[in-house]
C-alpha cells in the first residue's frame, strides 16, 4: 500500500469505480466525495464504500479530494473532465484517474499542473459487489505519464490486483482483446445455447450443460496453453463433422454460420499450430470456404 493514504473522490458510481473505491478504501485510502447523475446510485455507492459525502454538484465532489476517479462510462469522460476544468474544480498537483480500457489517460489532460493517468481493472465488473469480490488477483492495466506509472502500479496492487502497463498507443487494440475474451464469451454462450435449444434443449438445460464445458476449456487454457488446449473436430482435421455442422446450421440458423465459420477459421489458425497435418488442413479450410 501507498506509505500515505490517498483521499479522493468519486465522480460516476457506477460498478467499476465504486468496486475500486471500496476496495481502495479497504487498503487504508479514505473517499470523502461521491457524485452520480443518479443521486441513488451514488448513495448506493456511499453504502458500499462506506463513507463518503453525496455531493449533488460534480464539482463541489471533485474539490473535495486531491485525488479523482473519474467512474463515468467512456463516452462521458471527456464531457465530464471537461466540465469540470470549466466549472474551476481542478486545481495544479491534483491527480484525477479514468478506468476506461479504450481511451488514452491524455484525453485528462485539460489544464496545466493536473496529473492524469488511466487504471482499467482486466475482469468483469456486472455489479459493484461482485466487483469487490472478482478485482483482487485480477490484472489491472495502467497507462500515463512515465512520471506517474510508479503510482498507478501501487494503486493497482492496493486494489489486490496485479499490474500490467499498457501502451498508450495500443489501447484500442487492448480493449477490443478484452471485450472479445469476456463480453463475446458471453455473445458465443448464447449463440451455443440457442443451437442447443433448436436441437430440443430446454433454455435452463443449455446454459448449465455449457457452463461446465467453458470452464473446463479455461481450465486447460491455464495448464496446457494455446495452441495446446485445443481439442474439437478442428482440431482433428474431421473435416465431415464440420460439414454437418454448417448444414444443420444452414437449415436451423443461418444467421450464426458466419459466427461458426469465423471461429472454426481461428481455430484452424491453432490447429496447424498445435501440428495438424497439411492435407487434413486444406480440407478443413476447403469446408469453411464452400458456400
Amino acid at each position: 500500500m501507498s506509505p500515505q493514504p490517498r483521499t479522493w473522490s468519486l465522480i460516476g458510481s457506477g460498478a467499476a469505480g465504486t468496486a475500486v473505491a471500496a476496495l481502495l478504501v479497504r487498503s487504508g485510502d479514505r473517499v470523502a466525495g461521491i457524485w452520480s447523475r443518479r443521486t441513488r446510485r451514488a448513495k448506493a455507492a456511499k453504502a458500499l464504500i462506506g463513507q463518503g459525502r453525496v455531493f449533488a454538484k460534480a464539482e463541489d465532489a471533485a474539490q473535495a479530494a486531491p485525488w479523482l476517479l473519474i467512474g463515468v462510462p467512456d463516452g462521458a469522460i471527456v464531457s465530464v473532465i471537461l466540465h469540470l476544468h470549466r466549472a474551476g474544480a481542478l486545481a495544479p498537483g491534483q491527480t484525477a484517474i479514468h478506468l476506461s480500457g479504450a481511451l488514452p489517460a491524455s484525453v485528462l489532460k485539460v489544464r496545466p499542473g493536473l496529473r492524469y493517468g488511466s487504471l482499467h481493472p482486466i475482469q468483469t465488473l456486472p455489479t459493484a459487489e461482485e466487483g469487490v469480490a472478482l478485482l483482487p488477483g485480477a490484472y489491472v492495466g495502467v497507462e500515463g505519464p512515465s512520471a506517474i506509472l510508479p503510482e498507478l502500479e501501487v494503486i493497482a496492487r492496493d486494489l489486490g490486483g496485479i499490474p500490467v502497463k499498457v501502451p498508450s498507443a495500443g489501447k484500442p487494440l487492448y480493449h477490443a482483446a478484452m471485450a472479445m475474451a469476456s463480453n463475446h464469451l458471453t455473445a458465443l454462450a448464447a449463440a451455443s445455447a440457442e443451437m442447443l435449444v433448436q436441437a430440443g434443449f430446454s433454455r435452463r438445460q443449455a446454459l448449465a450443460s455449457l457452463q461446465p464445458l467453458m470452464r473446463g476449456t479455461l481450465e486447460a487454457l491455464s495448464r496446457r496453453g494455446i495452441p495446446k488446449a485445443l481439442t474439437g473436430p478442428v482440431a482433428r482435421g474431421d473435416a465431415g463433422t464440420l460439414r454437418a455442422h454448417r448444414a444443420a446450421l444452414r437449415d436451423a440458423l443461418p444467421e450464426l454460420l458466419p459466427l461458426y465459420n469465423a471461429c472454426a477459421r481461428q481455430a484452424l489458425r491453432l490447429a496447424r499450430a498445435k501440428g495438424l497435418g497439411a492435407a487434413r488442413a486444406r480440407e478443413v479450410e476447403r469446408v469453411l470456404r464452400s458456400p
